[in-house]
């Protein structure tokens, strides 16, 4: 977040979202959801207000209080696939706390093992240990 990025108000609480590391939309742009052409138009948030992803950041550092839609609670999605949803988000919220000491240039904040989506409404593609690239609804299926 560069400094005249910085104080977007949360489009959830209304609160200015402050630093990178607090930032629900460059979390989304870690994990390849927001492509770089998005950051400007789309609205901020704070990670925590957004709890229905939030829910998947597993690190005794993020004590965050959240609320969860119930709809899309982890707890209905089969232990395969949350661990797998846990592990890229966990993952994407540690690179982004690490940001701010990078130095990286904005270009190369995304995981490097996520596969951006062709189409920006498909749903998100990761890279599985094992090296293949696999959406998450379809590694939801195979369970």
């Amino acid at each position: 977040m560069a400094e005249c990025d910085s104080g977007y108000r949360c489009r959830i609480c209304g609160v200015p979202v402050d630093e990178i590391i607090e930032s629900e939309l460059y979390l989304r742009y870690v994990l390849c959801d927001v492509q770089i052409d998005q950051l400007a138009d789309t609205p901020e948030a704070h990670v925590w207000c957004n709890g229905n992803l939030a829910q998947f950041i597993v690190d005794p550092a993020f004590d965050h209080p959240i609320k969860v839609d119930p709809e899309h609670d982890k707890s209905a999605m089969d232990d395969a696939t949350r661990r797998l949803v846990e592990s890229v988000v966990t993952r994407a919220w540690k690179r982004l706390q690490w940001l701010p000491e990078s130095g990286l240039d904005v270009t190369r904040y995304p995981l490097e093992d996520v596969v951006p989506p062709d189409d920006p409404e498909e749903s998100l593609k990761v890279s599985t240990r094992l090296g293949d690239s696999t959406r998450l609804d379809d590694a939801e299926r195979r369970s």
